[in-house]
């Protein structure tokens, strides 16, 4: 009966200790968060710029925004409205980065939380108020004269000041009287080898 008693107490033990491991892991998972990222075509400045976008997975993955360029080039202007899945407050930083294949526009772009674009640069801070309140990021993009296309990418950073989370981004394409290459995504909005014909998204 001892040995019994003794086993009994420590597999309850043990139960013990798996609850204490556990419950901070699935309280930290239910913490996970994602930024969702909305191009606004009616802010397009000029207008005739605006070239469509993709917004993958429902809105819940990668957005792939199009931008129309010119023989001369030139400067774009539009807005990125965002919101956080969970409703969080805070602020997070937004990059821009390299996007998929060799003709990198990054280094023209300029993003600011507000629309003087002041202290504007390759980074900025956009303030999250509150669930399904619009949290606006300004891009203004200088074109070069248009030849061969370009891309670039925004993403929020992870973390923030309180966890608001980052989700794949905006993947931005300059057309040059071409149509954007099929391309396919991980959830980071890497590209990726299609696995598939089949789901090739276009």
């Amino acid at each position: 009966m001892k040995f019994v008693s003794k086993k009994i107490l420590g597999l309850l033990s043990l139960a013990l200790l798996l609850s204490l491991v556990t419950v901070p892991f699935i309280a930290s998972a239910s913490n996970a968060n994602r930024v969702f990222y909305m191009p606004d075509q009616s802010s397009f400045n000029p207008a005739g710029a605006w070239g469509g976008d993709i917004a993958n997975g429902g809105g819940n993955g990668i957005n792939k925004l199009t931008i129309l360029g010119t023989a001369e080039g030139g400067t774009v202007d539009f807005i990125v409205r965002n919101n956080n899945e969970s409703g969080r407050t805070g602020t997070t930083l937004f990059e821009v980065r390299k996007g998929p294949g060799n003709n990198d526009l990054s280094g023209g772009v300029t993003l600011a939380n507000n629309p003087d674009y002041a202290d504007g640069g390759q980074t900025t801070l956009v303030t999250f108020s509150g669930k399904g309140l619009d949290a606006p990021l300004y891009v203004r993009v200088s074109l070069p004269p248009c030849a061969e296309g370009g891309t670039f990418r925004i993403q929020a950073h992870p973390g923030g000041t309180v966890h608001q989370g980052n989700g794949p981004g905006v993947v931005v394409f300059l057309a040059c009287g071409q149509t954007p290459p099929p391309t396919c995504y991980d959830y980071n909005g890497n590209p990726v080898v299609c696995p598939t014909a089949a789901i090739r998204e276009s």
